[in-house]
């Protein structure tokens, strides 16, 4: 009788005992401990895809798991988004954004929507537009162009691709700033675009340096301004926008955001990591490399989401303005 009351409570306790580290593990189970994915909204190739091939080793060593890149290109970035949507909110799923997804949430492109479904992490780059034009053009700096402009509404002529697009509401907010009316002519890529300003087509075009970098040095460009508020210690001669009292530093974003309702412990981890990868040796000499460093381009998540707020507002006056929302 005494070795079964015993036996009884041994294995009462082991019951006990299996219950407690059944109802801890969750506690002590580590994060990540498998693969996390990047859903990259553009294709292979692209500057969404060269960004995050860079940052793929940072970022892994960071958190300590490999890190999967998943390209759902299509709609200008918007089939990412949504599929980034669809998945679990488990933080195994980070999904990358730039000035398209804002775009997308100004113009209500989407039921998914940038504000609605996901939480912002970080901006990692920041790049700088630039004002260029055909040497051979009949400007040769910002001043005569701006003074031209506003004796000639419409006739300055601006290049760039995505109609009713980032490019398109980003030059007439500029053209705003400085109290001109422009015609924006799209293409559908950036080399047409470059193509149609080195031929006489189109008057200007708005730039990130790399892309005009071998065209201004060949002398057949010429940098007419900065969109920032200092110049650029490759064009010294270039002036700022804050010079002729502009504040306009918009700029071509990429940054990573996390679902909704993703647990926040996770949401810490990931945020941790990410600014780790940031300051990363390797990722800061691709950002040398790529001339995406001549500005600050890493901002947590709470400051950058008060800038893409602030942005929102700007681009929904100008999409007004055109008539691609209602008043």
């Amino acid at each position: 009788m005494k070795s079964k009351k015993i036996w009884g409570i041994v294995l009462g306790g082991l019951v006990i005992v299996v219950s407690l580290m059944l109802l801890s593990a969750p506690l002590f189970a580590k994060f990540p401990d498998k693969k996390i994915t990047i859903v990259c909204p553009f294709g292979v190739g692209g500057g969404s895809d060269t960004f995050l091939r860079a940052f793929q080793k940072p970022l892994s060593r960071a958190l300590g798991v490999p890190i999967v890149i998943v390209n759902v290109s299509g709609g200008g970035g918007l089939k990412g988004m949504i599929y980034a949507s669809q998945q679990p909110a488990d933080g195994y799923t980070i999904f990358e954004f730039t000035t398209s997804h804002l775009i997308a949430s100004v113009l209500k492109r989407s039921k998914v929507d940038l504000f609605k479904d996901f939480e912002i992490i970080a901006r990692v780059q920041h790049d700088i537009s630039v004002l260029w034009v055909s040497s051979k053009g009949k400007f040769q700096s910002f001043k005569q162009l701006l003074d031209w402009a506003k004796k000639h509404p419409y006739r300055l002529t601006i290049a760039g691709t995505s109609p009713m697009g980032y490019d398109d509401l980003r030059d007439h907010l500029f053209a705003k700033d400085f109290g001109i009316k422009i015609t924006f002519v799209p293409f559908e890529k950036g080399s047409q675009a470059k193509a149609a300003v080195l031929g006489g087509f189109v008057m200007a075009h708005m730039e990130e340096p790399l892309a005009i970098k071998s065209i201004i040095e060949s002398g057949k460009g010429k940098a007419l301004i900065v969109m920032y508020n200092k110049r650029l210690p490759l064009w010294k001669d270039t002036p700022a926008v804050n010079e002729f009292g502009v504040h306009d530093y918009l700029g071509v974003f990429r940054a990573f955001s996390i679902k909704k309702g993703t647990p926040q412990d996770k949401v810490k981890i990931i945020t941790k990591a990410i600014e780790k990868a940031a300051h990363d040796p390797e990722y800061i000499e691709f950002t040398k490399k790529t001339m995406t460093n001549l500005r600050p381009g890493y901002l947590p998540g709470a400051q950058f989401l008060n800038e893409l707020k602030e942005q929102k507002k700007m681009f929904e006056g100008v999409a007004k303005d055109l008539g691609y929302l209602k008043k």
